[in-house]
Parts: structure tokens; C-alpha cells; sequence
């Protein structure tokens, strides 16, 4: 990761998970432990066990220790979110996820916005067009503070690029579909 995060001079936005539900804990370690909180908006995660998964039980070897409830891995994730606080999360989680178990792990990440899909198993996440438009809204909240705040940094640039007149939505806190 480093060297394709290397040549970034502006921060992004930084979606991960998917069906993967490992992208958003590999997401969370750029972010926390490589630095990567410098160049990144938003964290958005799908179905990650950010608290672990009793699932991991039938993984092979370093795969289940990382991955089981107070895993070495998600010890150390939920120890350094500090070093992200900059970096707004939103964690969507699958309310009848069976490999994230229990569902709850997914939302278990200090002061992300956490979205509740009900009836949504772990694999549906990917093809379910209210999650689209959640991925979506989220990546459109993150670019737009990130013009205000180069508006406000460069005002002449309000001239090429003129801000948007759609209200950014407002993010919620623990809500369920």
C-alpha cells in the first residue's frame, strides 16, 4: 500500500470492504498504522468485523487468531483509532449477516456513523442499491467538505469551480433501514 498511497498530494477518499469483509480492517490498518490518515477523507466499511467474528473459528491458522473476538488484530485496530480521528468512518453493517457474527462487530467502530441494512445478509451488501447509494452519498459528503475547504483555503478558485448548490445530507447515528 504504501507505494501507490506515496504519490497522493491530496487527500481522498478511501472506500473499502465490499464483500471482502477484510478490506475494512486492511482499510483501518493503512489508515491507523501506515500513515494513511494524512491522505484519506473517509473510511466507508461493509460488513467488517471491526470486534472480530466468532465465524473466525473455522479459519485456517493466523487468519483465526487475528480475526476471533479480542484478536491481536482487532485489539490493536480499536487501541490506535486515535491516530484517525481525522478521518470520518462509516461502518454499514448487514443486520442477518451470518460471517460477521454477531452483526454487531460491523458496528463496532468508536464514533463511526454505523448504518443498519435489516434483512441484508453479508454477501447481499454488494449488490443492494440502498447500500449503493449509501456508499455513494458518503463519498459525495467527503468531496464536498474537501472543496469547501479548498475554497476557503484558495478563495479565487470559486470562480472554475463553483460550489455545489445541493445540501450535503446530514449523517446519522446508529439508523436501521
Amino acid at each position: 500500500l504504501p507505494q501507490y498511497g506515496a504519490p497522493m498530494s491530496q487527500p481522498r477518499i478511501l472506500i473499502a470492504g465490499g464483500g471482502k469483509n477484510l478490506g475494512g480492517l486492511v482499510a483501518r490498518w493503512w489508515v491507523q498504522e501506515m500513515g494513511g490518515a494524512e491522505r484519506t477523507r473517509r473510511v466507508v466499511t461493509l460488513a467488517t468485523p471491526h470486534a472480530g467474528t466468532r465465524s473466525a473459528r473455522v479459519a485456517p491458522g493466523p487468519l483465526r487468531a487475528a480475526l476471533m473476538p479480542q484478536g491481536a488484530i482487532v485489539r490493536r485496530l480499536a487501541a490506535g483509532r486515535h491516530r484517525a480521528t481525522a478521518v470520518s468512518h462509516t461502518a454499514l453493517v448487514a443486520a442477518a449477516d451470518l460471517m460477521v457474527t454477531p452483526p454487531s462487530s460491523a458496528a463496532a467502530l468508536e464514533d463511526a456513523d454505523v448504518e443498519w441494512f435489516d434483512g441484508l445478509g453479508h454477501n447481499a451488501m454488494l449488490f443492494d442499491p440502498r447500500v449503493h447509494a449509501r456508499v455513494g452519498r458518503r463519498a459525495v459528503v467527503a468531496a464536498e467538505g474537501h472543496h469547501r475547504r479548498r475554497e476557503q483555503q484558495h478563495p479565487s478558485h470559486l470562480s472554475t469551480h463553483p460550489k455545489s448548490s445541493r445540501g450535503a445530507p446530514t449523517p446519522r447515528k446508529a439508523t436501521r433501514d
